[in-house]
C-alpha cells in the first residue's frame, strides 16, 4: 500500500481550474443557445465569456482550499492509502 500524504495545493488548484473553465464553457454554450433562441444574442455572448471565467476562478479557489484542508488532516491522521501494480508495458 502506498500513501497520499500531500497534495500539491498549487497544482490541485490549477487542474481543476481548468477543468471546471471547460464545464462552465459547455454549460455556457447550452446557454447561449437559449438566449439565441429567445433572440438575445448579447445575453448569448455575456454567457459564453463569463461562465467559463467565473467557474475556472471558483474552481481553481475551492480547490486549493479543499487540497490546503486534505494536508491539514491527513498529517493529523493519515493520508488517503493507495494500492498500486507495476505495469509491464
Amino acid at each position: 500500500m502506498h500513501e497520499i500524504r500531500s497534495i500539491g495545493v498549487l497544482s490541485a488548484a490549477k487542474l481543476m481550474g481548468v477543468l471546471y473553465f471547460i464545464v462552465g464553457e459547455i454549460m455556457a454554450l447550452f446557454l447561449a443557445l437559449g438566449a439565441l433562441a429567445r433572440g438575445h444574442p448579447g445575453r448569448a455572448l455575456l454567457a459564453v465569456i463569463l461562465l467559463g471565467a467565473v467557474e475556472g476562478v471558483i474552481g481553481f479557489l475551492f480547490s486549493a482550499v479543499f487540497a490546503w484542508l486534505y494536508n491539514q488532516i491527513a498529517a493529523r491522521i493519515g493520508g488517503i492509502e493507495v494500492q498500486t501494480v507495476q505495469s509491464g508495458a
